[in-house]
């Protein structure tokens, strides 16, 4: 099976090996053109709005960068799509109908630090009662709350992908022993210790802060549920994955049973969530809009330039995505 993966990724990549003319799309295609026309001269590069492509970007461009699929992407010539995102689930699903092979390249940059500091800043107020101070400040009470224990604490990750890893580092340097969940149980180094998806106890039942960083698939959404949450007790659970890989009604009867004791989301299901969603006002929830690791243009640039560098010496890009897989 991973033969045949490869072998789609390297036909997709032999049709993109001969790239010249790049379409950039979405609010930051302006600096990207820019400074990639600074690394990569001989690559010419249109600035085109959001939407479906004209014409004669149909019949001009053999690449497109941007962080959506412009409608008509069927109707191109096109041979290579890179996404200005390391989510690509969207992207991918459309990718995989066409009939012909187009390579996709995500771009991930520094998100794996960035998502890693995120997540510490979220377990670190939670640790050091952040919250509960500020509300004593208010109220003009002073007392001590319990001294934060993170030292041998146990961090389940879900996900052992770039960004898992990077949400692993930073949570070791605080003391924690991290579990990385993965398909097959594969050792990881980031990791203090991996287990598959599929054993029963691949969520440790004395995990202090559970994160997921996977990205969506079929296999992944709404997988994150009651069959998970039912074995912790007063977890934190820390949401920069995908929304819809967690079953969102078993996320607020574990936080009302106290299997969670509070949940950071900076994805959700639907975005932006609807007036009437429940977690807008949930005591128990912290909402971010998907801001845990946001693209900058020389993320985007640094990954294209990379790209095109493997694929003009005929090797595959390290960020190029398997469509069936969706990641």
């Amino acid at each position: 099976m991973e033969d045949t993966i490869i072998d789609r990724r390297t036909e997709a990549a032999a049709h993109a090996g001969d790239i010249r003319r790049l379409l950039i799309a979405d609010f930051l295609a302006s600096q990207v053109a820019t400074r990639l026309g600074a690394v990569c001269p001989d690559i010419e590069t249109r600035v085109v709005p959001e939407g479906p492509l004209s014409e004669d970007d149909l019949a001009w461009a053999d690449a497109f960068s941007g962080f959506q699929l412009p409608g008509n992407i069927d109707h191109a010539q096109i041979v290579w799509v890179h996404a200005m995102s390391a989510g690509v689930d969207a992207i991918a699903s459309t990718l995989r109908t066409l009939p012909r092979p187009i390579l996709l390249t995500r771009t991930v940059g520094d998100m794996p630090r960035k998502m890693g500091l995120f997540v510490l800043a979220h377990v670190l107020a939670d640790a050091h009662h952040l919250d509960e101070y500020r509300e004593a400040q208010a109220n003009r009470e002073w007392r001590r709350l319990d001294t934060p224990r993170m030292d041998g604490a146990v961090a389940a990750i879900l996900g052992t992908g770039g960004i898992g890893a990077g949400v692993a580092e930073a949570l070791q340097g605080a003391g924690f022993v991290t579990c990385g969940v993965n398909r097959s149980g594969h050792a990881h180094p980031a990791f203090s210790r991996t287990a598959a998806a599929a054993e029963p106890g691949a969520v440790p039942r004395e995990t202090a802060v559970l994160v997921n960083t996977l990205p969506l698939t079929p296999e992944t959404e709404n997988s994150i549920g009651r069959s998970i949450f039912s074995r912790l007790q007063n977890a934190l659970f820390i949401n920069v994955g995908r929304g819809a890989s967690v079953v969102m009604d078993d996320l607020r009867q574990a936080l009302e049973t106290g299997h969670l004791r509070h949940a950071v989301l900076d994805v959700l299901p639907f975005e932006p969530p609807p007036a009437d969603a429940w977690y807008w006002s949930h005591p128990r929830v912290t909402l971010t809009p998907h801001i845990a690791a946001v693209t900058d243009a020389e993320d985007v640039v640094r990954a294209l330039s990379a790209a095109l560098d493997d694929l003009r010496a005929g090797r595959v890009p390290g960020t190029a995505v398997d469509l069936t897989r969706g990641y």
